[in-house]
């Protein structure tokens, strides 16, 4: 199962933009600020991510600054990349 969700703050947002079939992409960068506990430590963890919403989501307002939670999967860039990108397929505003 590949299911992902993070609460984070919008910090870039590209144009939309379209697959050669027409589906519309926005590409986007969210900034993650949290303590975590692991092996009964606190931890600071800190992480920026980018992300792409495609289709009818491209019709959510992202704006710089925006705390919201994301949820969906994660995968490659490409078939030649390992990186990864946030791909959404939920955005709830952040109520935290």
């Amino acid at each position: 199962m590949n299911e992902f969700s993070l609460k984070g703050e919008i910090i870039h947002v590209d144009p939309i933009r379209y697959t050669p079939v027409g589906i519309p992409l926005k590409g986007f960068r969210v900034k993650h600020e949290s303590q975590q506990s692991e092996a009964k430590l606190l931890k600071k963890v800190f992480l920026e991510i980018n992300c792409i919403v495609a289709g009818e989501q491209t019709k959510v307002d992202l704006q710089l600054g925006d705390r919201k939670l994301f949820k969906g999967f994660l995968e490659r860039r490409s078939q030649k990349s390992n990186q990864v990108v946030f791909h959404i397929t939920h955005i709830e505003l952040d109520r935290s």
